[in-house]
């Protein structure tokens, strides 16, 4: 049976590409330059966040004769845990550039630069063909729709993830293939060489194995032919729907097969993240979506680079109602709208199934992060803009065609603009990542051979750019082959073991690992590794009589306290005035002596019932940071100039006493330096005590999920009643114990896991707070 498509097409009229050779050569040469000046300073930039596990599996897998590359095609991608995805042709591509030049960032981003550049030239063509398809008279016309496209998709400013961030081009290259299947599904239909339609189908399958988008191209193959010309002149719904179908049945039978292999190699259809990863964006889905971020697709402004408000809005408001305007004339001066409607009609057809896909990680923030989730949409969207530029052919009306052509450059300069803007970013999160491993290797080399050094506020995030996600990438960063002279052995890492806060602390763990080691913090402003200065005194402070019924701030007297010593700031109330001001807020600012300062803000409404608004200070690398603290000011907001708050006094304090211990025994479970404890023997154990906690009459632990920290659903380690999402409960009657195996608990793995303790009194209930977690993986 023969399922080339079939396109209805006057002899006469022949494809853009074939039409003028002279036309595709010039404005593919163009999209490259276009794509080499937009992205220009990308070439001198280093490797951000996943970028280094991935180098690190390219090292690793390369000494084993390339086994776990090839097992990526019958198995999870990077053999990882916590993630269910399938695309083994992602490493093959890294694997590559890794042959090539080694740990060199430079072949990377050449290569993820070559990606978006051919991905934009394959936007042109296939806007060219889907031209043809749907007008093929209009030649002229066509090359304008498929020039415009090609632009407009090099220049979108949503880009800047994809191309800058070398583990990104997952879309790029995923988009490519799916792009260059489609070309070649259209060109096949024109030209009926079924050459083109076999290669379409290979092209896909690729896809496939480069991301789970790839899955939109058969229901958009079939939404452009039900809207076709020759299947729109078949009578019956049915007819064009059977007749579309069977067009494409190739295509379903692949991904169909796909999805047979995924379930069966992977256990699921679907992929994404596990563990409190997943439950978290699914328990925020709703909020990721409707939180403006749709329109942020249309105005794609990185809020810190250009604020909240920027001139450049308003021109894209006029560009926009401009083509709105020009779509609305070309209907009402063509003497044939169907045409025009069925086109624009598939552009958004194919942006609403490329989005689908995206429904659980969906996650475009006010400084576009997560952009490259709508890469794959951003296809449609440029064959959205060019067709309502360029709906209808203006023979009558020259002015009108010279205004669609003015219009088309003008947004294109608009967009290149912010992209240049959002750009900026990532520019400089890749020097600063470059600086910062240069800066700590220097550091712990200098070190005392027998000395460790333990560092805070590891640079996370630049305005939206990714930098160092976890203690995982840390570690690679700092080892072979990325550091020639390994020295993450030398370094305490306190950053979060897959992903969380990370300005979150195990305070216990601190205290534990520096009492021998020597601390530091990043300096962002100076790009330098500084020590910190833990210095005054271990007492706790007691302030009284705060009042701000005449100020809207209060300062402290001059301080002398020891960062590493209070847990915890507590801002006395009265509880009529927490009745009455419940959303009223007060903002805690903590000062040191070398200017540094943090805040923290809570609502009135977080007070307990004895009154005490607490800050659970130690539990934030922030306050660490600052080594001695000699200032404490707080403020409010929220309150009219008539409403008086009067604040009964200011303390600080320890939890000492008031939760259990909990560590690894150090023999059969040992701690790494990313705060992971791993086995190192067939029974691995644990030691613990709640016999500290008074009143306690028998110990409670808990253990997560696989791949579940408490801490994501509490957003603190400073529990103090029993989670709902634990795996395991079990009651202890023991206080204290050493060699406790985790067998008993009936975790058999794989995966991430965590432990903690409370004490627990007569009546079962818990005693103050659970302890600190132990990290484990099995």
């Amino acid at each position: 049976m023969n399922v080339i498509p079939q396109i209805s097409k006057p002899a006469s009229a022949e494809p853009i590409e074939g039409s003028s050779r002279l036309f595709t050569a010039l404005a593919v040469g163009a999209i490259v330059l276009v794509n080499l000046f937009t992205f220009r300073h990308s070439f001198g930039g280093y490797f951000l966040a996943d970028d280094f596990v991935h180098v690190d599996y390219l090292y690793h897998a390369i000494d084993q004769n390339f086994m776990p590359l090839l097992a990526n095609f019958w198995g999870n991608w990077m053999q990882a845990q916590g993630t269910t995805f399938y695309r083994p042709l992602i490493s093959l591509s890294l694997a590559l550039d890794y042959l090539i030049s080694g740990p060199n960032p430079l072949t990377f981003h050449i290569s993820n630069w070559l990606y978006q550049t051919v991905a934009s030239c394959l936007m042109f063509l296939v806007a060219g063909q889907i031209g043809e398809h749907f007008r093929p008279n209009e030649k002229t016309l066509n090359r304008s729709l498929a020039l415009s496209a090609g632009l407009i998709f090099s220049v979108y400013p949503l880009h800047c993830e994809v191309v800058n961030w070398v583990i990104a081009r997952v879309d790029s290259i995923a988009l490519v293939f799916c792009l260059l299947s489609f070309w070649l599904y259209l060109k096949s239909a024109h030209s009926k060489n079924s050459l083109h339609y076999k290669l379409s189908l290979f092209a896909f399958v690729l896809g496939l194995m480069s991301k789970e988008m790839a899955v939109t191209l058969p229901p958009t193959l079939l939404l452009i032919q039900l809207l076709s010309t020759t299947t729109a002149e078949t009578k019956s719904a049915k007819g064009r729907l059977l007749s579309s179908l069977n067009q494409t049945k190739p295509f379903w039978l692949i991904l169909f097969a796909y999805l047979l292999f995924r379930l069966l190699v992977l256990g699921t259809i679907s992929g994404g993240y596990e563990g409190s990863v997943g439950q978290g964006l699914s328990n925020s889905l709703a909020k990721r979506w409707l939180d403006g971020s749709l329109l942020r697709i249309l105005f794609p402004f990185n809020i810190d680079v250009f604020g909240s408000k920027h001139s450049l809005s308003l021109q894209l408001k006029i560009v926009y109602l401009t083509m709105l305007v020009n779509f609305t004339a070309a209907l009402v001066l063509a003497k044939s709208r169907s045409t025009a409607v069925r086109g624009l009609l598939f552009a958004a057809g194919w942006l609403v199934l490329s989005l689908l896909p995206t429904y659980q990680v969906w996650n475009l923030t006010p400084a576009l992060q997560g952009s490259r989730f709508i890469y794959y949409g951003t296809a449609p969207i440029a064959l959205i803009f060019a067709w309502l530029l360029f709906p209808t052919e203006a023979r009558n009306w020259p002015v009108l065609s010279s205004l669609r052509l003015a219009a088309a450059g003008w947004f294109s300069i608009i967009l290149l603009i912010i992209t240049t803007g959002n750009n900026q970013p990532w520019n400089h999160a890749m020097k600063e990542m470059s600086l910062f491993r240069k800066a700590v290797t220097e550091q712990a080399l200098a070190l005392q051979p027998e000395h460790k050094l333990a560092l805070l506020n590891v640079p996370h995030t630049y305005r939206g750019a990714h930098m160092l996600y976890n203690a995982a990438t840390m570690s690679v960063l700092l080892s072979k082959p990325l550091t020639p002279e390994a020295i993450y052995s030398k370094v305490i890492s306190f950053e979060p073991a897959t992903f969380g806060d990370p300005d979150l602390i195990n305070i216990s763990r601190w205290r534990n690992k520096t009492e021998h080691t020597s601390s530091y913090r990043w300096d962002r402003t100076t790009m330098t590794i500084e020590p910190i200065v833990f210095a005054g005194e271990n007492n706790n402070v007691k302030l009284s009589g705060l009042d701000l019924s005449e100020q809207t701030k209060f300062i402290s007297p001059e301080l002398s306290l020891n960062a590493q010593a209070p847990d915890y700031v507590d801002v006395l109330l009265e509880n009529e005035q927490i009745k009455q001001w419940p959303e009223a807020v007060i903002t805690l600012t903590a000062l040191a002596p070398s200017s540094l300062q943090c805040q923290f803000s809570l609502p009135l409404s977080k007070a307990s019932a004895d009154g005490h608004l607490r800050f659970d200070v130690s539990e934030h690398k922030q306050w660490l940071a600052l080594g001695q603290i000699n200032q404490l000011t707080l403020s409010i907001q929220g309150l009219s100039q008539q409403q008086q708050l009067h604040i009964l006094g200011l303390e600080t304090g320890n939890l000492e006493g008031q939760r259990p211990k909990i560590e690894s025994d150090e023999k059969t479970l040992v701690e790494d330096g990313d705060g992971i404890s791993r086995p190192r023997g067939k029974m691995p154990s644990f030691n613990y005590d709640a016999s500290i906690v008074p009143g306690a009459v028998s110990a409670y632990v808990e253990v997560s999920k696989p791949n579940s920290w408490f801490e994501h659903y509490s957003g603190s380690f400073r529990a103090t009643s029993k989670s709902p999402e634990a795996l395991f409960s079990h009651t202890l009657g023991k206080l204290k114990g050493n060699g406790v195996p985790i067998t008993f608990t009936g975790v058999k793995g794989p995966g991430f896991y965590q432990m903690r303790m409370a004490a627990l009194d007569q009546d079962g209930n818990v005693i103050g707070y659970f302890s600190d977690p132990l990290n484990f993986q099995l």
